[in-house]
């Protein structure tokens, strides 16, 4: 099965988004090419902030992407031409299906949840306790989120950590959710979080 990348690009100083779109598009492509048929790439600008943007794509596996098309000459041509307008914050791999999240769980943006889970934590608990307590998420996202554990934590640090996508009509709609009663029963997986940090996003149209 595919794999998820999930990758944050901030912008440089200056640079507007505008500027960036030819630079974008060419590194889609490469990226797709290199791919191949089934995959496919998105960028989506951070709502909180605009000089954020994440990649969202699909993958044969993360030895792909690292062994194979991060050293290749299309790789490299791209960050070329994008080094004076943006650099990588971050990169990590998700195990999720990239068809169940392309594009933007079909609302106007999403949030994007990375949970990072206590050291020592057992992974099962925080899934039961993510199971029994996500019902009032499903009802306010009207079913839409999907979720998967980390792939590549060796690279940073070993902590585990729970990445889950959720669509929303917009910011309002999640605050509405977060000052909740309902909310309360959700937030029960706090007890097994180190940290965790919520953005929003929405399709960027290249």
């Amino acid at each position: 099965m595919a794999i998820l990348e999930l990758a944050l690009l901030r912008l440089k100083p200056g640079v507007s988004i505008d500027a960036t779109l030819p630079n974008l598009r060419f590194a889609e492509k490469a990226m797709q090419q290199s791919a191949g048929a089934g995959h496919a790439f998105y960028y989506y600008q951070q709502v909180e902030d605009p000089t954020l943007i994440y990649i969202v794509g699909s993958w044969p596996s993360v030895a792909y992407h690292y062994d194979v098309f991060i050293p290749s000459a299309e790789n490299k041509q791209a960050l070329e031409l994008m080094k004076d307008q943006m650099g990588v914050e971050w990169l990590i791999h998700v195990d999720v299906d990239p068809k169940s999240i392309q594009p933007g769980l079909d609302t106007p943006m999403i949030a994007i949840a990375r949970h990072f889970i206590k050291d020592g934590e057992p992974k099962e608990l925080f899934d039961t306790t993510f199971a029994s307590s996500k019902p009032p998420l499903i009802d306010a996202t009207e079913g839409k989120l999907v979720g998967g554990w980390r792939l590549d934590k060796e690279l940073d640090g070993g902590r585990d950590e729970w990445v889950l996508f959720t669509g929303w009509g917009s910011l309002e709609d999640h605050a509405t959710f977060g000052n909740s009663e309902e909310f309360k029963r959700y937030a029960k997986i706090r007890d097994h979080l180190a940290s965790f940090e919520v953005r929003h996003a929405q399709l960027l149209t290249l």
